[in-house]
């Protein structure tokens, strides 16, 4: 696990090696073990390096192919690299790292196949000195991050956005109003697009290739899950089904346990979590699980993580914090955004990471389970819901709704919307539309995020896999962002077993069986966790975790963020409309009402730009 970062230059006219390297080195933090930078013709990388397989000096990076053809730079983790000694016969390595075998593979097939060789999570440059072109690579459930900026002195690529809007290349970007709108609506920057002009992600699954001296620039999927395409055949009620996820996840688990330090597993009161813990305690009795447990009891989901942890037989390291602790840490936490995020559950995130970060350089987590497996009460609300749609006019379905509701039946309060597409896009927009559009007259959301999100089916089935399809597209990256960032700012790997390959193929497999006779939510991991935790036992929901950010916004952080709100960041006035921000938080801090997540995402916008700016 690393973070990676470089340019290709259209005119010749690279960096300065001094300048290049205080570039480098703002991401240090994702890899403080060796710093190492790689420069001829057009070509210069840089490369921090967080030392997890072979931490000797022969796993570092820049690396060349045997052939001296490719320069390589390469964060994250690639879990099948010893299947693919095998299958091509790799001889004469020099480290037991997975970045050679990569770089080994360069010279024997075409980066297009390799790229759907890899099992793992990772972002990869590859300079080609024989045909003078770039290739980026971003894994395909988007763990690991990989932005670039590209205009006529030619491509910057980073792990780390802010890397590549203090490049003397991008000195003097500008917004794009698009981006600005995206990160506002849902909270963070949504790929392929950044809140930057020129400045871009490169999206889940694809990849991408750059010839500087003809300014060609290609992007391609070369992996995407749960299309239209990919019919599930598997009912998540089928026993056999159930035990071939159970053995899946074992073999996964096993491959992500791999590593040269020291590992942990993060356990909540969850059922992810805990399914993986309980797993990987089989597989190495001796492993430690870490527990974040909080003050406050509404919240604390502690002392189930520790009677899980008990019946599992495993060590489990329990951490308690109060609010004031993590009210200490937020201006660490903050400098560890390198890109506007409005999800405020980064703070205890970000905290259970450096707690963790104490003991461990890797830790394996949950993330990924309630995606794939249809684990948020939403999807069951949803389904419930999709029927009443069929009803024609919204006031109509709006009573119907009401006495739905008054006898106790489970359906969403936005039957007055046209469908459950527009339904779920209101549910996960940080800044509802009525309050977007004030605030940036004219905006609207981008049409690719419609389509996304568009959803006019009415049976439970399509519903769901819409949801499923949706949620790991959309949700599921802005969870990726915060845990990647959050950790990667305290030194840590974090591994995601569901987000596997085997996993994610297995998954796209199975067909939801919610109904109104079954609407037990994570119905296939729950059959297998109860093999290891009785079920009795096994709490039904996750409470999860928010600081109490309404308080803090009003009292011990109202100063600043009113101060920050009413600082200029160069947003066009025609564009953003100031008086319209001041006036909703103003009616914010006098009570009028209670909508602390688009004044916070607000607020984060400007401090994350504030806090960047002077960061070189």
């Amino acid at each position: 696990m690393c973070r990676i970062f470089g340019n290709i230059a259209r005119n010749g006219q690279t960096l300065d090696a001094d300048l290049f390297l205080r570039l480098t080195l703002l991401s240090r933090k994702g890899g403080p073990d060796n710093t190492s930078v790689y420069a001829e013709g057009p070509c210069q990388f840089g490369f921090n390096r967080l030392a997890i397989l072979d931490t000797s000096d022969n796993g570092n990076q820049p690396l060349l192919s045997p052939s001296g053809r490719f320069v390589m730079v390469f964060n994250g983790e690639v879990y099948n690299f010893r299947e693919l000694i095998r299958e091509y016969g790799l001889q004469s390595l020099r480290s037991g790292s997975d970045s050679e075998v990569i770089c080994q593979l360069l010279d024997r097939i075409p980066f297009e196949t390799l790229a759907t060789k890899l099992n793992g999570m990772f972002a990869i440059a590859v300079w080609d000195k024989l045909a003078r072109c770039l290739y980026l690579l971003r894994d395909f459930a988007g763990i690991k991050p990989l932005f670039y900026g590209r205009n006529d002195q030619g491509l910057v690529f980073s792990s780390a956005f802010d890397q590549i809007t203090l490049h003397p290349w991008f000195q003097n970007w500008s917004w794009s109003e698009q981006g600005v709108i995206d990160y506002h609506e849902l909270g963070y920057m949504v790929p392929p697009r950044t809140i930057a002009k020129d400045i871009w992600q490169l999206q889940v699954g694809h990849f991408l290739r750059y010839v500087p001296e003809t300014d060609e620039l290609e992007v391609k999927p070369y992996q995407l899950f749960f299309g239209a395409d990919q019919k599930p055949f598997k009912a998540e009620t089928d026993p056999g089904l159930i035990e071939e996820v159970h053995q899946t996840l074992k073999k996964v688990i096993q491959d992500q346990l791999v590593s040269d330090v020291p590992l942990g597993v993060f356990l909540s009161g969850g059922i992810d979590s805990s399914l993986v813990s309980a797993i990987a305690s089989r597989i190495r009795p001796d492993i430690h699980t870490v527990t974040i447990g909080f003050e406050d009891k509404e919240y604390d989901e502690s002392s189930k993580a520790a009677e899980y942890a008990k019946i599992l037989n495993v060590q489990n390291d329990r951490m308690m914090l109060s609010a004031s602790e993590m009210l200490n840490i937020f201006e660490e936490h903050c400098q560890s955004l390198t890109e506007p995020l409005a999800d405020y559950s980064s703070l205890p995130t970000f905290m259970v990471s450096k707690l963790a970060a104490g003991n461990y350089k890797v830790m394996l987590s949950g993330d990924g389970g309630d995606e794939l497996f249809w684990g948020y009460p939403r999807f069951a609300t949803y389904a419930n819901s999709a029927g009443y749609f069929l009803i024609p006019g919204s006031s109509t379905r709006k009573l119907v709704k009401r006495v739905a509701k008054a006898l106790g039946q489970d359906i969403t309060g936005l039957l007055g919307m046209r469908n459950i597409g527009e339904v779920n896009l209101t549910f996960h927009q940080s800044v509802v539309h009525s309050v977007l559009s004030g605030i940036f007259p004219g905006a609207s959301t981008a049409a690719d995020i419609l389509n996304d999100f568009s959803c006019t089916a009415t049976d439970r089935s399509s519903v769901l896999l819409h949801l499923r399809q949706n949620e790991f597209y959309y949700h599921l990256q802005k969870i990726l962002v915060k845990v990647d960032r959050t950790s990667m700012g305290n030194s840590l790997e974090v591994r995601v077993p569901f987000l596997d390959r085997q996993m994610l193929l297995l998954a796209q497999q199975i067909a939801p069986k919610l109904t109104i006779g079954h609407d037990t939510l994570k119905y296939v991991l729950r059959q297998i966790l109860y093999q290891y935790i009785p079920e009795k036992v096994v709490e039904k929901e996750k409470k999860g975790f928010r600081p109490p950010m309404t308080e803090w916004a009003r009292t011990v952080l109202r100063e600043e963020i009113s101060d920050l709100l009413r600082t200029d960041v160069g947003l066009p006035p025609e564009m953003y409309n100031q008086k319209a921000v001041l006036a909703y938080t103003d009616d914010f801090f006098a009570g009028k009402h209670g909508y602390i997540l688009p004044v916070w995402t607000l607020y984060m916008f400007k401090k994350w730009y504030l806090t960047t700016k002077n960061r070189l």
